[in-house]
């Protein structure tokens, strides 16, 4: 998967950080220090030593649970108050799983005259961005064979109700791909599979961080344990997934 953005990624386990040890870069004494994971002089982590306060911050990392935890305290305040159905009721949980079940088909008038343009895009498509589909297909063919599903993931889109046009261009491209997708939004429609996510503030963009904060804990309620890995993005960025 190629994207530019935000991503969020979640594990069943922490994996303990490796003892760093401050040795010489030749491994004996007098020269450059080096953080050597081990003691082992092979792998040298960094390749600039750390002073000692951040060599000691390293050393005393423990490993953090990251299991589902209810922080929701009732859905009674901010961030977690959750999503507003059309009528203005809360409690709404939106069907993430909607546009890839049912991908709308794509159609792009002119197509022929609109895919002859040789601009700064298509370059971009062509000559910088690699999609390697055959490694794809093995991955698609060796989950078949194992039983063991695909790594998932959920994108999140932040949206206004004055921007929904935009979302179609999504919902025809790359947004299906996404095992699940939410365009949390100030007004639910069903239609289009925006979520109102009401929060601190007013709905203006220097309030974006409020906006980002409740769509978040949105996400963490309810389908935290569902995905792998999480994108998030406005409702003008294109993603190859």
């Amino acid at each position: 998967m190629f994207h530019v953005g935000i991503a969020g990624v979640k594990a069943d386990t922490a994996k303990k950080a490796p003892t760093l040890h401050p040795q010489t870069k030749d491994g004996a004494g007098g020269g450059e220090k080096q953080l050597v994971a081990g003691g082992n002089s092979s792998k040298k982590l960094p390749s600039k030593p750390l002073n000692p306060a951040r060599l000691k911050m390293i050393q005393e990392i423990k490993p953090v649970k990251i299991n589902y935890v209810d922080a929701a305290a009732g859905h009674k305040e901010h961030p977690h108050m959750g999503a507003m159905d059309e009528d203005g009721n809360f409690g709404y949980i939106h069907d993430e799983t909607f546009l890839h079940r049912n991908p709308p088909k794509f159609e792009l008038p002119n197509a022929e005259a609109a895919c002859s343009k040789r601009d700064a895009n298509h370059r971009m498509l062509t000559e910088k961005v690699f999609v390697d589909v055959k490694a794809d297909a093995a991955a698609d063919q060796k989950s078949k064979e194992t039983g063991k599903p695909r790594p998932k993931i959920m994108c999140v889109i932040f949206t206004i109700e004055k921007y929904h046009d935009k979302l179609s261009a999504i919902s025809h491209t790359w947004g299906p791909k996404c095992d699940g997708i939410i365009y949390a939004s100030d007004k639910t429609d069903r239609e289009i599979g925006t979520v109102n996510i009401p929060h601190e503030g007013k709905e203006e963009y220097k309030n974006i961080w409020q906006k980002n904060r409740s769509i978040w804990a949105y996400v963490y309620d309810n389908y935290y344990e569902k995905y792998d890995y999480f994108h998030s993005g406005g409702d003008d960025v294109f993603i190859l997934v």
